[in-house]
């Protein structure tokens, strides 16, 4: 399992962190299972396995990644 992660950062101030998402079906659906057994244990909303998703994998999605920015509320 292999995924990659960057920060942006602009005259010291984090502007956005970024992914790689895991895009093997069978890693991606253990975590899934880790995570909701985790959620679970700590009486957490359970986030449903996302069938779709999985299923896109297994046809062949290619890579891919995402980003989040940071808000800093100037």
């Amino acid at each position: 399992m292999h995924v990659e992660r960057w920060e942006l950062y602009i005259a010291g101030m984090e502007f956005a962190n970024a992914f790689t998402e895991l895009n093997d079906p069978r890693d991606q659906e253990a975590v899934s299972s880790i995570w909701r057994r985790l959620s679970a244990l700590v009486k957490t909303t359970k986030q449903p396995l996302d069938e779709d998703y999985l299923r896109a994998m297994r046809y062949g999605m290619p890579p891919n990644g995402g980003f989040a920015w940071v808000w800093i509320g100037w």
